[in-house]
């Protein structure tokens, strides 16, 4: 099984075999090759293995020709490979070739220091997947799409650029659930924001602000109709419980108005827009830094000139870039974003590092004289 799914197979090669199928090592052609376990590989299976290290070739089961690959091997396993060659169930010359570069991970126990790491990507992972759940179990056709699992931890400001960032992207009538959520379990509301196209969920904290911005003529419904609710409700498990179960009753059709009451104080943050400074130059900021440490501004194209330059926590920054590798390792540099706004950037670094800066931070754009 394992030979047929690494190399491939010939039609009539085997009984079963009605159609020529390509391995794994052939698709991955200049790329890499994971294998798990590879202690348990079977001797059989090992020289033509090694062929494939060695001499760059492998032969499809049932065939007569040799082809030509080209791959990167990562083997794992969790065994003692040294003891396996000792035992001859392993060749050492195959073990010579894979144990080029070896890494050795210790057993969790002898480094308890990560666990709290694990249990926070696995509680994550689950979590997700929890209102996944709760969405499908009320209507099975729903598409769902997960836009990212990476923003900071309360970080409201980083999770309502992100959904700024993409939510035209997606089709009209598309449900937007938003779960970062400090609050959750006290007095905060929960609330679906309506606009003439797109549906937003989330905690009335401010998150959907960038959206408020964007959308002038949002509706927006306090979501206070607990018949609508998973019960029971977790009071630090709102996502679940509460949010997801009205995504998916309004994706079956429910209107917001039965949702909801419909409320005008929600929680709603100033987006500070660029202000003129003297003649020749605008104030604005910082507004999102994404993991790569590019640090986007308010600044898009429609204000800016064509010759101007930035200057930021006393640096001057001059260069503009029509994409990232442009920018070489030359330093900082400006580009214009996915969003439309600008950005500064360092190739295959952190302009954010570089800078000393978070969102937030005042940047000034001046005209080239």
């Amino acid at each position: 099984m394992l030979e047929t799914e690494l190399f491939g197979h010939e039609r009539g090669a085997f009984t079963g075999a009605v159609n020529n199928k390509t391995g794994l090592l052939e698709i991955a052609h200049k790329g890499t090759v994971f294998l798990d376990e590879i202690g348990d590989v079977d001797l059989q299976v090992q020289p033509k293995l090694l062929k494939v290290l060695e001499e760059k070739q492998f032969r499809r089961l049932g065939d007569v020709r040799d082809r030509r690959v080209d791959i990167r091997l990562i083997a794992a396993t969790h065994q003692d490979m040294a003891r396996l060659v000792r035992d001859k169930t392993f060749r050492s010359d195959l073990y010579f070739r894979i144990s080029t570069i070896p890494i050795t991970f210790p057993p969790l126990p002898a480094r308890k220091e990560d666990i709290p790491v694990l249990a926070e990507h696995l509680i994550e992972i689950l979590t997700s997947y929890a209102g996944d759940g709760v969405i499908l179990s009320l209507d099975p056709l729903a598409q769902i799409v997960d836009i990212t699992h990476d923003i900071p931890p309360q970080d409201i400001t980083a999770a309502g650029f992100n959904i700024f960032a993409c939510y035209r992207d997606f089709p009209r009538g598309t449900i937007n659930v938003c779960v970062v959520d400090p609050g959750v379990g006290s007095d905060r509301r929960a609330i679906l924001a309506v606009t003439d196209e797109y549906y937003f969920i989330a905690p009335d904290n401010g998150l959907l602000s960038f959206i408020y911005a964007a959308e002038p003529e949002v509706k927006v419904f306090e979501l206070n109709k607990e018949r609508f609710f998973r019960t029971p409700v977790s009071r630090t498990f709102h996502g679940r419980d509460v949010f997801a179960p009205v995504a998916g009753w309004l994706s079956k059709g429910a209107q917001p108005e039965e949702l909801g009451d419909p409320i005008t104080d929600f929680v709603r943050f100033e987006i500070a827009a660029p202000v003129q400074v003297g003649g020749n130059g605008w104030e604005g900021e910082i507004v999102y830094i994404d993991r790569f440490g590019n640090c986007v501004t308010n600044f898009d194209k429609q204000l800016l000139p064509e010759n101007f330059h930035l200057e930021i926590n006393g640096k001057k920054i001059a260069r503009r870039q029509n994409f990232y590798a442009e920018g070489g390792h030359d330093g900082l540099f400006m580009i214009f974003g996915s969003t439309g706004l600008l950005e500064v950037s360092a190739y295959k670094s952190s302009a954010r590092e570089i800078l000393g800066i978070g969102a937030g931070e005042k940047v000034r754009a001046y005209i080239n004289s």
